[in-house]
């Protein structure tokens, strides 16, 4: 039963890839996660609680592991790419509503 639940948790978070390569990985995680739930089971946690204790486990490492492996350069390039839209977007905002008063305050423009 655990052993299913978890086969059916790895291939609906990994399943769309199916090469040869990710196949091994699914197969990797699926036995390191049975022998913890196994493990939690045998600490004396029922077999729901120690799935879901797994799941969040897995759910934080799987992030951490996401931000340990990008690396600074490409966060701080992404915050500068962001920041620069977002300064010319201003910009567009302001020259757009300057060049609304103008013809609004010549008479040109009705409202």
């Amino acid at each position: 039963m655990m052993e299913e639940k978890i086969k059916k948790y790895v291939h609906s978070r990994y399943g769309f890839d199916h090469g040869p390569k990710n196949q091994i990985r699914m197969e990797k995680i699926t036995a390191v996660m049975l022998s913890k739930c196994r493990e939690k089971m045998a600490n004396g946690e029922d077999e729901d609680a120690a799935f879901r204790n797994l799941i969040d486990e897995f759910e934080e490492s799987e992030q951490t592991e996401v931000l340990r492996r990008t690396p600074i350069h490409r966060i701080v390039w992404n915050a500068m790419l962001m920041l620069s839209f977002l300064f010319l977007l201003l910009v567009l905002i302001v020259r757009l509503t300057d060049w609304e008063a103008e013809l609004l305050f010549s008479g040109q423009l009705w409202i």
